[in-house]
């Protein structure tokens, strides 16, 4: 198995529809959802899920990619100042828990 890390990008159109074919089948379950952002209700919005935590923020994100498969997300919002930050929905897709 040879899994990689990606930095990908809300903004960029490409990104964002991988992203949100892979966050759609993760959150069908709406416990899973609720575990990652308990602000979004089932089902699943991308855009609602970017204008919750990403509009207006220091965030970068980074998808693990397995044989050209997401399977996991995870971003970090760094503060103004970039001198801390916060961790912000990590998740793994199931079969690679």
């Amino acid at each position: 198995m040879s899994i990689r890390i990606k930095k990908i990008d809300f903004n960029n159109k490409n990104d964002s529809r991988i992203l949100e074919s892979a966050l759609k089948n993760w959150f069908k379950d709406p416990k899973e959802l609720n575990l990652v952002e308990p602000r979004l209700h089932y089902p699943f919005n991308l855009k609602k899920w970017e204008a919750i935590s990403y509009r207006n923020s220091n965030a970068e994100s980074f998808t693990l990619i397995n044989n050209k498969w997401v399977i996991g997300i995870g971003s970090i919002i760094y503060s103004k100042d970039f001198k801390s930050g916060k961790i912000l929905h990590i998740y793994i897709d199931l079969n690679y828990r």
